[in-house]
């Protein structure tokens, strides 16, 4: 008779992907402040940060290890919230220099 057990490496996949694609959000943000990259960097970091916000809170409700989805949630949204604050800072510095 054989068991089905699962391990911990296979539990914790939605906590690790929301950890790495968050991070690769970070990376893109960096690569779109500190380079001239364009408007692609910038509208893929968004969405990368949005996938590790919605993978992290899909690993929390499925009670997957707390400490990578936490650390994937906070760091998408922080990537979410820069790059928001990018394009504001963009619409304002546009609207002051056709004022």
């Amino acid at each position: 008779m054989s068991t089905v057990t699962s391990s911990p490496r296979s539990t914790s996949i939605l906590s690790l992907s929301s950890l790495v694609v968050s991070v690769i959000g970070l990376v893109l943000c960096a690569i779109f402040s500190f380079t001239s990259a364009g408007i692609v960097v910038l509208y893929t970091g968004v969405i990368a940060g949005l996938a590790g916000i919605v993978l992290g809170i899909v690993a929390l409700v499925k009670r997957q290890p707390q400490g990578l989805a936490i650390t994937g949630l906070v760091l998408g949204s922080l990537v979410v919230l820069y790059m928001v604050g990018w394009v504001v800072f963009a619409l304002l510095f546009i609207g002051a220099m056709f004022a």
